[in-house]
């Protein structure tokens, strides 16, 4: 075993020679308690005590670019190529506690898939297949999808639990107009 988690548990130490073999050096690695880094996520907590979860990937700390997503160039076919951005998208709304880091890793892929070739109406046709088909993963942002432009400010959350077409078409449109804007 590489990798362990133990969150308010002060204990955890005296339990390790029950746990695993003498034989096995256990060392505490931990840098720092707010926030931690465990296997690709952040965790941290607020002040009121809650626990917020993000994707944390080493490599954004490079200076220098990864190419880790294929290039619409190389000989695979399109269709997978696409499918690796709701992959992603999937992957994000699933470590992202908060809207504004699934939107600022989403909007980061965006720039590197059109810069790697990808056609922006595709990206947001995928777009739109990864809300029809995974809206559920969104949901738990309680934002809903006709505010979630406004995401960098105070968002009005509600206890709604769908996302109405209307809502739907209103980022489709919000997420088209940024590409534009940023020329992508």
């Amino acid at each position: 075993m590489d990798d362990v988690l133990s969150i308010n548990n002060p204990k955890f130490a005296d339990y390790l020679s029950s746990i695993y073999p003498s034989e096995l050096e256990v060392k505490e690695t931990t840098e720092t308690y707010n926030p931690a880094f465990y296997l690709d996520i952040m965790l941290s907590y607020e002040s009121d005590g809650h626990m917020n979860t993000s994707l944390y990937d080493k490599r954004d700390d490079f200076n220098f670019s990864i190419t880790n997503f294929p290039f619409l160039s190389s000989s695979i076919p399109p269709s997978p190529a696409y499918g690796v951005f709701i992959s992603q998208l999937i992957r994000y709304a699933r470590a992202s506690t908060k809207f504004t880091d699934f939107v600022l890793r989403a909007r980061r892929l965006s720039d590197k898939l059109l810069s790697q070739g990808y056609a922006c109406d595709r990206l947001t046709s995928s777009l739109r297949k990864f809300y029809g088909r995974y809206g559920e993963l969104v949901i738990h942002y309680d934002v809903p999808l006709s505010r979630m432009e406004n995401s960098s400010r105070d968002v009005e959350y509600t206890n709604k639990s769908y996302i109405s077409r209307e809502e739907f078409e209103n980022f489709v449109t919000f997420y088209h107009e940024w590409l534009t804007m940023y020329n992508l």
